[in-house]
C-alpha cells in the first residue's frame, strides 16, 4: 500500500478542484479544529450528504486521515492521532429529525445536536437515555 501524504495547500486545492461550492475553513482558523494540539491540514463544512460523500471519496483515494467534528466539545477523547489531514465539520448536515414514536425509532443526521434530539423526543414523552460525557 502506498501512502500519499499531502501538505495543507495540496489538500485544500484538491478539495476546491473537486467541490468548488464547499465551505473550506481559512488557514487562520484551523487552530479551532486542532485535535490534541495537532492542527489539521484542512477543514471543510459540507452542507449536503452528496458533498460529504464526495469529500470522503477523495480522502479515501488520497489516503488522508479524516476526523468528523460536531460541536467540537470532545475532540480530545481517545488516542492522540499521529496526523490530522482533514476535519469535516458536520453541523451543516442538519436534516430534520425523523421520529416514529410508535416504533420507538428515530433517525438523526450528523449535524443534529443532542439537545435538539431530546426536544423532539420530549414531545412524545420519550428520551434518549444516555448521559453525554462531561
Amino acid at each position: 500500500m502506498t501512502q500519499e501524504i499531502s501538505c495543507g495547500a495540496d489538500i485544500e486545492s484538491s478539495i476546491r478542484r473537486t467541490l468548488d461550492s464547499i465551505a473550506v475553513v481559512p488557514k487562520e482558523a484551523l487552530a479551532l479544529y486542532a485535535i490534541d494540539g495537532i492542527y489539521p491540514k484542512a477543514a471543510v463544512l459540507p452542507s449536503a450528504l452528496q458533498e460529504l460523500a464526495t469529500i470522503l471519496e477523495v480522502a479515501h483515494t488520497k489516503n488522508w486521515t479524516v476526523f468528523p467534528r460536531g460541536s467540537g466539545n470532545l475532540m480530545t477523547l481517545g488516542n492522540k492521532p499521529e496526523r490530522v489531514d482533514l476535519v469535516i465539520e458536520t453541523r451543516g448536515l442538519d436534516t430534520p429529525i425523523a421520529h416514529a414514536p410508535g416504533d420507538l425509532t428515530v433517525t438523526v443526521s450528523g449535524g443534529s445536536t443532542l439537545s435538539d434530539l431530546q426536544s423532539v423526543l420530549e414531545q412524545e414523552d420519550q428520551w434518549l437515555p444516555i448521559d453525554p460525557p462531561v
